[in-house]
């Protein structure tokens, strides 16, 4: 790489400098073979690499960003989110087969959410060791099989074990979003490559419920399992084409196993070797990378405590994504294919969010790199603050005028409520992203908090409804988010 032609011209200055012996640097694209006469301390070699390894740090920092050069993600950018296409269906699937507690009724929505926290504790570790590619292409098989599998479902417990493999495979996408994300843009473009992403990703839960109620209606609810698969499936193909690895260590290691058996009698290795104990075995590699989101969470209570925050405001938009059968449903009488219209509420307001979030990320970074200042990670969180003020205001206004006055009122709330979610979200991803040398493993923390909640909180909605009503079970909603958001305000 560009890399190491920089770093051969600098050398060969300094080591004419010294007069010793002949070593050999390897380059991943042309090997060089310097003349060295170094006797620094009394292993020369060790001294030299730990000098490259500085330099490639200081070359890393400078590195430009590419987004134009890579396809990526392409698994989740469906638009058809299958948790979200699946919930407007849902009466009728009940009905179809047969499940009369309404609590095993949500599990097979929150079944699919649960399989997305537990995917990326695996997926996000092994494409820190197989790349990012071949992880997303794989989930993304894994998805494509299950989800036709959901479709032909004929009981609870068959409809249950499909969509959680399914959720499984459907993380992979999701599990290297931070690891993509740090790979190919630098902190000037990240806040906007995120953006784009997440504007992408957002689709899902937008187009996914409003073609989900229309496809249970004039066709089954069985489409809503099948329709997602035939997607993924044309976006496997063209990712076969377009999708490109973008994780230096495995780029980096390809190329140097294809120069050893080009130049199989010179001593070669890469950069990255010298930053990181790659000659291990890859199993032992795969066992300290898996546990790695773990001891992130146990050992890091700024992380943990932004994945607690980030987590609950996510359970709560999936919590609301099920009321609404019943608030818009039986209690305004929508039919399921306006139930599905009305869930579009929620990307409005992503959308929403998505804009203005962008737009301070760009003035705070602004001011954050004059010359006069240092670049503090924090301030990636700035924009959280009104953000958390919105999550508290729509709660409100959602839960105090459900089923009291006309439809609309609620579902603005809904907007200002998913507007202020997606800055939470934003501003966390960036910043946990920025801060974490293994940053798909960071993402993958959180992304196991976020999807537990996710998944548990639509077991207890409607229990938590009966009780509280929807006015003051949303209230206690919003006071508990308030109450999570104030030990971030130092931070800010």
């Amino acid at each position: 790489m560009e890399y190491y032609r920089h770093y051969t011209s600098q050398y060969q200055s300094q080591i004419h400098t010294n007069n010793s012996r002949t070593e050999k640097l390897d380059s991943p694209d042309s090997p060089q073979v310097l003349s060295s006469t170094s006797q620094i301390g009394s292993c020369p070699n060790i001294s030299r690499r730990m000098l490259v390894a500085e330099r490639y740090r200081e070359e890393l920092k400078l590195r430009e960003a590419s987004p134009d050069k890579i396809f990526y993600d392409g698994v989740n950018l469906s638009g058809l989110d299958p948790s979200t296409i699946f919930a407007p269906a849902l009466l009728l699937v009940m009905a179809d087969l047969g499940i009369k507690n309404p609590t095993l009724g949500a599990i097979q929505i929150s079944i699919f959410v649960l399989a997305f926290a537990l995917g990326p504790i695996f997926a996000a570790p092994l494409s820190e060791i197989y790349g990012r590619t071949m992880i997303v292409r794989t989930c993304n098989i894994l998805f494509i099989a299950f989800s036709i599998g959901s479709g032909f479902a004929q009981n609870a417990a068959q409809l249950a074990v499909c969509r959680f493999f399914a959720g499984v495979g459907g993380s992979g996408g999701l599990a290297v979003f931070g690891g993509v994300l740090a790979d190919i843009w630098d902190l000037k473009e990240r806040a906007k490559a995120s953006a784009l992403m997440s504007t992408l990703l957002i689709l899902g839960p937008v187009v996914g419920p409003a073609c989900g109620g229309w496809i249970s209606e004039r066709a089954s609810w069985r489409w809503t399992c099948w329709v997602p698969a035939m997607a993924a499936a044309a976006l496997e193909i063209i990712s076969l084409i377009h999708m490109k690895e973008s994780y230096i260590p495995i780029l980096l290691e390809r190329r140097l196993q294809r120069n050893k058996r080009l130049h199989p009698d010179m001593d070669l290795y890469t950069v990255v070797e010298l930053l990181s104990d790659l000659s291990t075995r890859r199993a032992g590699s795969f066992i300290s990378s898996a546990i790695r989101p773990v001891i992130y969470l146990l050992v890091d209570p700024v992380l943990f405590l932004l994945s607690l925050y980030f987590a609950f405001v996510f359970g709560e938009v999936y919590l609301l994504i099920v009321t609404f059968p019943d608030i818009f449903g039986d209690g305004y009488g929508h039919s399921a294919g306006f139930v599905g219209i009305d869930l579009l509420a929620q990307g409005v307001g992503n959308i929403l969010g998505l804009i203005a979030t962008v737009k301070a990320h760009g003035i705070i970074y602004e001011r954050q790199t004059r010359p006069d200042r240092r670049y503090n990670p924090e301030s990636r969180l700035v924009p959280a603050f009104p953000g958390a003020l919105l999550i508290v205001a729509g709660l409100f206004l959602y839960g105090f005028s459900a089923l009291k006055y006309h439809f609309i009122v609620p579902l603005v709330g809904f907007v200002i409520f998913a507007a202020g979610a997606m800055n939470i979200f934003l501003a966390i991803q960036l910043y946990i992203v920025d801060c974490f040398a293994f940053p798909a493993s960071a993402v993958a923390s959180l992304s196991f908090l976020r999807f537990v909640f996710a998944g548990v909180f639509p077991l207890f909605g409607s229990r938590l409804f009966q009780t509280l009503g929807v006015d003051w079970g949303t209230g206690l909603l919003a006071f508990l988010s308030l109450g999570l958001g104030l030990p971030f305000l130092p931070l800010v």
